[in-house]
C-alpha cells in the first residue's frame, strides 16, 4: 500500500472462493472496483485494495483489502496463506495496522467452514476476534426458512469467537447492507495481529514452538489424510525460519 496514510481505517476481507469477497467490495464502493469471478477458480490471486471514503469523517478512509479466496481449485490453501501473511508483513514494516476482518461465507455452503477459518484464526490470534466480523452471504439463492437453518449451525459453529467479541450479520448484496457490515468495525481499535506480533519480535524458536503445539492435537487427523494442518504449521514456520530475518 504504497499510497497509505496515517489514519487510515484498513479492513481485510476474507473467505474460500466464491463466497463473495469482490461483490462485497464493489458493493461498499458502489462500483465494480474489483472483477467479479463466479467459479471456483479464485478471481483475486493477488492481494488488491480499494479505497472509499469515510462515511462521516472526510478526512479519513476505508481501504477494504481483498484477499486470495481460501479452498481455490488451482491454488493451495498453502501458497494463499503465504501471500497474506506476505501482505500482513509489509503493512507492518510500513507500520499499519488492521483495523477489522470481515470473513463471508455463502450461506447456500453446507461444508463446515471451520478449516477456513482456523488459519484465519492462526494468522490473526484470538484478541482480533472483536474486531472480526462473520457475514454471510448470497441469501437471494437460498430459501429463507432454509437460510435461517443453516444460519442457527453456522452460529453454533462461530460461538466461540462470537462469545470472544466478533460479530455475526448477513450481507443482502447491497450498497447499504454493506456499509452496515463495514459500519460494525469503523470505531475499532486498530490491532496487531498474531502474525505480525511475531514478525516483530522475529521470535522463530517461539513462532515454531507455537506452531507445533497448535498442531500437535491435529497429527492423528493429518495422518487419516486432513493434512491442511501439517501445510499451515509448515507455512507458519517457514515465515520465521532465520533465512528470512
Amino acid at each position: 500500500m504504497e499510497d497509505a496514510r496515517d489514519n487510515d481505517i484498513i479492513i481485510l476481507v476474507m473467505g474460500i472462493t466464491g463466497a463473495g469477497k469482490s461483490s462485497f467490495i464493489n458493493a461498499v464502493a458502489g462500483k465494480n472496483a474489483v472483477t467479479v469471478c463466479h467459479s471456483l477458480t479464485a478471481q483475486t490471486a493477488t492481494i488488491e485494495h480499494v479505497i472509499v471514503p469515510h462515511p462521516d469523517d472526510a478526512d479519513r478512509r476505508v481501504v477494504l483489502v481483498d484477499t486470495p479466496g481460501f479452498d481455490d481449485t488451482y491454488l493451495d490453501d498453502s501458497e494463499i496463506l503465504r501471500r497474506i501473511a506476505g501482505w500482513l508483513a509489509d503493512s507492518y514494516n510500513m507500520k499499519k495496522k488492521i483495523t477489522g476482518i470481515i470473513y463471508l461465507h455463502e450461506i447456500t455452503q453446507t461444508r463446515n467452514p471451520s478449516e477456513t477459518l482456523n488459519a484465519i484464526q492462526l494468522l490473526c490470534g484470538k484478541p482480533a476476534y472483536r474486531n472480526m466480523v462473520l457475514a454471510t452471504t448470497k441469501w437471494s439463492n437460498i430459501a429463507e426458512a432454509r437460510g435461517k437453518e443453516r444460519e442457527g449451525l453456522l452460529y453454533a459453529s462461530w460461538k466461540g469467537m462470537l462469545d470472544l467479541g466478533s460479530s455475526m450479520c448477513r450481507f443482502l448484496g447491497t450498497r447499504d447492507s454493506g456499509w452496515n457490515i463495514v459500519r460494525l468495525l469503523l470505531d475499532k481499535q486498530p490491532i496487531l495481529l498474531q502474525i505480525q506480533a511475531e514478525m516483530r519480535g522475529q521470535r522463530s524458536r517461539l513462532a515454531q514452538t507455537r506452531a507445533q503445539n497448535m498442531f500437535g492435537d491435529k497429527e492423528k487427523e493429518a495422518k487419516r489424510g486432513k493434512n491442511t494442518w501439517n501445510r499451515i504449521a509448515r507455512l507458519w514456520s517457514s515465515l520465521f525460519s532465520p533465512s528470512r530475518r
